[in-house]
């Protein structure tokens, strides 16, 4: 595929290549909803949006690629993956308090997200 061959091409990992050009592709939609919602202070729907995404794809779409032909996980977590992670959880768990996920805050999380898919694609 284009994904595999941009890889090669670039040198990068197969793994680098999926967290960053087609995870962030395939998250343009649940991204343009979320701003829409955002803009009208639909902020339930925005937030909403986002958890709900990933809530389906980490069990539901991983778990279909599994059924069609089985996959392995390296023994290695990737570096800074699970840092990523529990950033992400904590970031949820605020938003189901209630409180506000502010500018900056959501800044933040932005830089994260770039920040580990730099590290992955240069050291992972």
């Amino acid at each position: 595929g284009t994904a595999v061959g941009l890889a090669r091409a670039a040198g990068l990992s197969e793994w680098a290549i999926g967290v960053t050009v087609v995870a962030a592709g395939t998250s343009v939609p649940e991204l343009a909803t979320s701003v829409v919602a955002a803009r009208r202070g639909e902020v339930a729907i925005a937030a909403g949006n986002v958890v709900g995404s990933n809530v389906f794809n980490l069990p539901g779409v991983l778990g279909v690629a599994a059924a069609i032909h089985p996959l392995s996980v390296a023994a290695d977590l990737r570096p800074g993956l699970a840092a990523l992670v529990v950033l992400t959880a904590v970031a949820t768990a605020l938003l189901a308090t209630g409180r506000r996920l502010t500018r900056p805050e959501g800044g933040a999380l932005v830089l994260v997200a770039v920040a580990y898919w730099l590290f992955d694609a240069l050291y992972g």
